[in-house]
């Protein structure tokens, strides 16, 4: 052994209090990286009601409530079936680890990826000839009671008048409903 390495070692070793020091520093170190390592995603599994005072989405033509989501969440992919008034639509996204490069492909039409502990969704549709991008991001209360939902609709029309808006957005606040 070098004998730098026997010097750091006698010292480290010489005095119960380095010995200590030692100890307290591994443990500090063990309870830091801990928590991060197992830190787990939010799951937004469960059902939900839209919070219309609290939310935008009232407050835009033609809106029908009261507005109902069932989510079941895994590893790899959300289910999410929304009620709008007597009305429900079942979109099932694939969740990735991080934001792809690139924008999704036709057949790649709902997917998901996680931006910390939010979730964003993307979903690229044709209606009436119109290319329209709807990108959500899901948040949960501290509490878990409340999601937060960010949205943005975006229409690809082809071309652009100055100063013209081709996207809406708004924010909704949905309430955890209990069994």
């Amino acid at each position: 052994m070098p004998p730098q390495v026997r010097v750091v070692l006698i010292r480290l070793t010489e005095g119960a209090a380095m010995t200590r020091l030692l100890v307290a520093c591994l443990i500090s170190v063990t309870a830091v990286v801990q928590p991060a390592i197992a830190q787990t995603r939010p799951d937004f599994s469960g059902s939900w009601t839209m919070d219309e005072k609290r939310s935008g989405s009232p407050g835009v033509p033609p809106f029908v409530g009261p507005v109902v989501w069932v989510i079941k969440q895994s590893s790899q992919v959300m289910v999410v079936d929304m009620t709008r008034g007597d009305k429900t639509q079942t979109v099932t996204y694939t969740l990735l680890d991080k934001m792809p490069a690139n924008k999704p492909a036709p057949d790649v039409s709902h997917r998901g990826y996680w931006d910390g502990d939010r979730l964003v969704t993307e979903t690229i549709q044709n209606i009436q000839g119109q290319t329209v991008t709807t990108r959500e991001v899901r948040s949960l209360s501290n509490d878990g009671r409340e999601m937060m939902v960010e949205r943005i609709v975006e229409v690809e029309h082809g071309y652009t008048f100055k100063g013209a808006q081709n996207f809406s957005s708004v924010k909704d606040i949905f309430i955890r409903r209990t069994p």
